[in-house]
């Protein structure tokens, strides 16, 4: 699995976001963190691997952006 990468999209402004980006055997996955929670673009990452791997990025990506926040 490649590096879990984590863009802060429009700081400070009312639609702020964090986007994810990682990819995976090949296939390229990004999600929309708002509001608590990681939203899949097409193609969701379920569709290529099974659900515990698809939780373990997430939490990945979980720890990544809280470590982000707290800095």
């Amino acid at each position: 699995m490649e590096d879990i990468e984590i863009k802060e999209m429009f700081k400070g402004q009312v639609h702020e976001h964090c986007k994810i980006s990682v990819n995976v055997d090949g296939y390229d996955y990004s999600a929309i963190y708002l509001d608590g929670e990681l939203n899949w673009f097409r193609p969701h990452p379920n569709l290529h691997m099974g659900e515990h791997q698809v939780k373990e990025i997430e939490s990945k990506a979980y720890d990544k952006i809280k470590r982000n926040e707290e800095k």
